[in-house]
């Protein structure tokens, strides 16, 4: 436990296991138009970087059968970075290391062939350089998969006739899902949901320092998190995507999360949710309403809880202004929503199932994971 080799480790694996790497392959066959091995344009900031492909099996045939999706990242060059070092006056080494994307996105692959385009962000590194594509596509209708990678394209500059942008992208912030609504409830370690939109695109390059996704939980530095490696670009739509990233163990409060994001043109916008955090040990439920209410012929009850993803069940039972039993709905709702809708027909054909009146209804919300259960009450007035 003494001298330089102190915090060495040796790093052990089994010798009859090997990584279960795809056997096929995927192949850049196009950049922008140009056949692979005779790329003669500079990849640009600003400019629309397009890019073809295929599946190819080991024999280097295409596979016309595999219909499924390609999962894209794509690299800027090769930086040099210093280790830190044993301690603040020992030496330090160099390494070169490739850990700047600047897209990251999903595209379908349809008989063995796909393509998809996006616009190169500004922040990248404007030196002149070789960029990597990085690829794994995957099929579950054959549950075949492959992977590939290509860095035979210069990446660097900027595009001197790119269009003028001064737009800034579009947040919408839910908690868990977006049946979510500003200041419900969740549990302790709810799931952010971030989509954003923008006609060239969301930047998540990191060559320049401060043009990243963020958040922060009630405007506290300490709570600063950096998001790029959690945005994912629509399905076949760099103009869209999504930042899925976990909270975990938030204690019981309130809380406004503030959400900063930057387009690939770095116009830059951000936006807020305010959720009430419950315990996970008791199963709460908020905003209980039915609509329409007064009631003429049907109408939907609806509610908030904080057991977004677990498998709930539901029981309505309603009475009359006396108190008598009427009618009874029971639902299931597997990996349920955050908030839950359930709509009732009170007119049949001609006839009306009840007379007009004042009616309450008590709603009981059970986790089929642990069996806790909450309810709540509330009141309609049926007319006809």
């Amino acid at each position: 436990i003494n001298g330089v080799n102190n915090r060495s480790y040796a790093l052990l694996g089994d010798p009859s296991m090997t990584l279960n790497y795809p056997k096929n392959e995927v192949v850049i066959t196009k950049i922008n138009n140009f056949e692979v091995n005779n790329i003669t344009d500079t990849i640009k900031a600003l400019s629309v970087m397009s890019v073809e492909g295929e599946v190819r099996s080991t024999d280097g045939s295409i596979m016309s059968d595999f219909n499924g999706i390609v999962n894209t990242d794509i690299y800027d060059k090769i930086e040099t970075i210093a280790t830190l070092g044993q301690t603040s006056d020992s030496p330090r080494t160099s390494v070169k290391l490739r850990n700047n994307i600047i897209y990251s996105g999903t595209s379908t692959v349809q008989n063995g062939k796909f393509q998809f385009s996006f616009v190169v962000p500004k922040d990248i590194n404007y030196q002149f350089g070789k960029g990597k594509i990085s690829l794994y596509a995957y099929s579950n209708q054959s549950g075949t998969d492959a992977k590939g990678s290509n860095d035979n394209f210069i990446l660097g500059g900027s595009n001197p006739f790119a269009e003028e942008d001064n737009t800034p992208p579009v947040i919408r912030l839910y908690m868990n899902d977006t049946t979510f609504k500003n200041g419900d409830i969740t549990g302790n370690s709810p799931l952010l949901l971030a989509r954003l939109s923008d006609k060239n695109g969301i930047n998540i390059a990191r060559s320049a320092i401060g043009h990243e996704i963020t958040s922060r939980l009630n405007d506290d530095d300490k709570s600063f998190t950096i998001l790029n490696d959690y945005y994912t670009s629509a399905l076949n739509d760099y103009t869209r995507g999504e930042v899925r990233y976990p909270l975990n163990d938030l204690p019981d409060g309130k809380y406004k999360l503030r959400l900063k994001a930057w387009d690939t043109h770095n116009n830059s916008s951000d936006a807020t949710v305010d959720f009430i955090v419950a315990s996970n040990g008791k199963l709460s439920i908020s905003d209980l309403i039915n609509y329409p209410n007064p009631v003429v012929e049907r109408t939907s009850f609806e509610l908030n809880h904080n057991r977004a993803g677990e498998d709930l069940e539901i029981i309505i039972k309603i009475y009359d202004s006396n108190g008598k039993f009427i009618h009874e709905i029971k639902e299931s709702f597997p990996n349920s929503y955050s908030t839950i809708t359930i709509p009732w027909e009170i007119k049949s054909g001609n006839s009306y199932n009840i007379t007009p009146g004042l009616y309450v209804y008590k709603v009981a919300v059970k986790s089929k994971a642990d069996n806790f259960e909450s309810q709540a009450t509330q009141k309609f007035v049926l007319i006809h």
